[in-house]
C-alpha cells in the first residue's frame, strides 16, 4: 500500500521552551492568535493539529474559532477541563493559606517564595513553581480558564488519546471529552 508522506512541526510558545516571553500576561486568546498567525505565516491549510496538556487547551479554542483549517482535531491528556477540588487539593489550599499568614511577618517573608515554591514543587506545579513575573501570571490567567463549555462546540473530527495511568489530568476528563465532543474517538493508553 501507498505510504503518505508527511511533515510535523512543533513550536515552543512564546514564554515555553526556547522562545520569548510575551511582554503582558498571555490567555489562551492570545495563544490561539499566535498559533493562527504562525500557521499563515506557514502557509498551513487542512492540518492536523494535535494539542498536549496546556496546548491542548489552545487546540480546543483553535478547533473551534479555525475549523475550515483543520483535517482533525488530536487532544493528548488535554488540559481545559477544571473539576471539583478533591480533598487533597482543599488540604493544599488551606497549607498555602496557613503558610501565607505565617511568612507575613517581615523577619520571615524573605522565605515566602522558597516555602511556595517548595509546596508547588511538592504538589508537581513545576511549571508554575518554576515562573516568574509575566509567565506566573500567564499560567494564572490560562488555569482561571474553564473550557468544558467549549467542548460542545467542536465540529471538527476529534481523537482523544489518554494515558490510564496520567497523575496530573485524571482519566476520567478523557470521559468528560469523549461525551462533550460530538465527532470523537477515545484510545486509552494503558499505564
Amino acid at each position: 500500500s501507498k505510504v503518505n508522506n508527511c511533515n510535523a512541526v512543533t513550536i515552543d510558545f512564546p514564554g515555553f521552551g526556547k522562545s520569548i516571553t510575551p511582554k503582558k500576561p498571555w490567555g489562551i486568546e492570545d495563544y490561539t492568535d499566535f498559533i493562527s498567525k504562525f500557521t499563515q505565516e506557514l502557509k498551513l491549510e487542512n492540518f492536523f493539529l494535535l494539542g498536549h496538556s496546556f496546548g491542548g487547551r489552545v487546540a480546543i479554542k483553535f478547533s473551534i474559532q479555525y475549523p475550515e483549517k483543520l483535517e482533525s482535531l488530536i487532544l493528548c491528556n488535554s488540559a481545559g477541563i477544571r473539576g471539583k477540588p478533591s480533598f487533597k487539593s482543599r488540604i493544599i489550599f488551606l497549607i498555602a493559606r496557613i503558610g501565607n499568614a505565617v511568612f507575613t511577618p517581615k523577619l520571615l517573608v524573605r522565605f515566602k517564595d522558597s516555602a511556595r515554591n517548595i509546596l508547588y514543587s511538592f504538589i508537581r506545579k513545576r511549571d508554575y513553581a518554576k515562573a516568574s513575573g509575566v509567565m506566573k501570571e500567564t499560567i494564572k490567567k490560562v488555569l482561571n480558564e474553564n473550557l468544558l463549555e467549549d467542548l460542545s462546540k467542536i465540529k471538527t473530527k476529534t481523537l482523544i488519546i489518554w494515558g490510564s495511568g496520567d497523575k496530573m489530568v485524571s482519566l476520567k476528563f478523557a470521559h468528560i471529552f469523549k461525551e462533550k465532543i460530538g465527532n470523537s474517538q477515545l484510545e486509552i493508553l494503558p499505564k
